[in-house]
């Protein structure tokens, strides 16, 4: 009879249990590490008055996910969230991305730094500009640096501007590389943040006390376009930005009059009318920069880009129409833009004064024609019947 001893029994036993332990210990970690998940989720979904998950974004168009959205970030600035905003209700997407350390201000325009996804997000920590990457990582810009506030920020197509609203509020533009301070007012900013048209216009609130007094426009160049009265209690002003050519101002929880909600703000030719607040979601509350990617524009203030510099006729047109120029452009292009900035048409230009356009692909409404050339911009409304 065969007889195994002892010694090789207690020792088989011995790694048969510890193979045991360990897979139950792997079995244990994984479920921890599950319910980590499960609990991280549902902190967030009670935070938010969720009941999904919310995910971080990764693909080359995360930053304009719809018509209606906007992005805000959340009180704490760990992230920034985007909504949607149908009538006077203020939906949360679940989409979001995490900020990086030290940044307040938030922004959306082309990749001004070659980079993708385009358009992107920006924002800024004094002495620099970062980028985000469009998957999990924010991208410092190494160009000139910029001693000024980046607490604030505004953008919209190729155009980034930097908001400082300390006294004297002053507004800086980046291209890319440089810095270019572009305008400046002995005034206080009301709200902590600036929004941009479709044409690269600039809109911010001065106060006086502890009211606002004035929504200004400002041109890209620096030009006062308009002045408005806008009075309303500025204190916990935290944000504003264009929508679908409505401005916004977001109001936080402290505000005394208006806690936790968006006003909205109608601008005419010779007017701002502030409307009904617009109550924030159950469980959000916002505190940091707030931006858009379909700002649209508001026809009746836009004068200094309105100058005849070129003509436009027919106009309205039914089929084809001609751009005429003062003078032969040598190097330059055209864009046609509709109401929501979304560009439908570009050419080039090269040593032309008039250009004929055909507009087989162009439905009925009311478009923007640009030209661009290399000193300066000029827009002209068009309507398409």
């Amino acid at each position: 009879m065969f007889t195994i001893p002892v010694s090789i029994i207690i020792s088989n036993m011995r790694i048969i249990g510890i193979t045991i332990l360990l897979l139950f210990m792997g079995i244990y970690s994984q479920a921890q590490q599950t319910n980590f998940n499960n609990d991280f989720n549902r902190d967030e979904n009670r935070t938010l008055g969720l009941h999904t998950s919310s995910k971080f974004l990764g693909n080359t168009n995360s930053t304009c996910n719809g018509q209606n959205t906007f992005w805000g970030m959340e009180q704490g600035l760990a992230y920034a969230k985007e909504f949607e905003l149908t009538g006077n209700t203020i939906s949360y997407t679940g989409n979001l991305i995490p900020m990086c350390s030290g940044c307040g201000a938030l922004a959306i325009c082309n990749n001004l730094n070659g980079g993708s996804p385009s358009p992107t997000f920006y924002t800024g920590v004094s002495p620099h500009s970062y980028y985000w990457d469009g998957n999990s990582t924010w991208i410092q810009n190494n160009a000139t640096t910029f001693s000024g506030c980046h607490c604030n920020a505004g953008g919209n197509d190729s155009n980034l501007y930097f908001h400082d609203q300390n006294y004297p509020s002053s507004i800086t533009k980046y291209d890319g590389t440089t810095y270019t301070t572009i305008f400046s007012i002995n005034k206080y900013a009301g709200i902590a943040d600036i929004a941009v048209d479709i044409f690269g216009n600039i809109y911010f609130v001065s106060q006086a006390g502890n009211y606002s007094d004035s929504l200004y426009i400002i041109s890209p160049n620096g030009q006062i376009l308009n002045q408005y009265s806008l009075i309303f209690d500025w204190h916990n002003a935290y944000g504003c930005f264009l929508l679908n050519n409505t401005f916004y101002i977001g109001l936080g929880p402290t505000n005394p009059v208006n806690p936790n909600v968006l006003l909205p703000v109608t601008i005419s030719n010779a007017s701002a009318v502030i409307g009904t607040p617009i109550p924030m979601p159950p469980g959000i509350i916002l505190n940091g920069d707030l931006a858009s990617c379909f700002p649209g524009s508001l026809t009746g203030i836009i004068t200094v880009n309105d100058k005849i510099e070129f003509e436009i006729y027919p106009n309205p047109a039914k089929s084809n129409f001609i751009i005429s120029l003062n003078e032969r452009i040598t190097k330059g292009w055209i864009e046609i833009l509709n109401i929501f900035g979304e560009s439908i048409y570009t050419r080039a230009i090269v040593g032309e004064s008039k250009m004929e356009i055909t507009n087989e692909k162009i439905s009925q409404g009311v478009y923007f024609v640009k030209v661009y050339t290399e000193e300066k911009n000029y827009c002209k409304k068009l309507i398409i019947e």
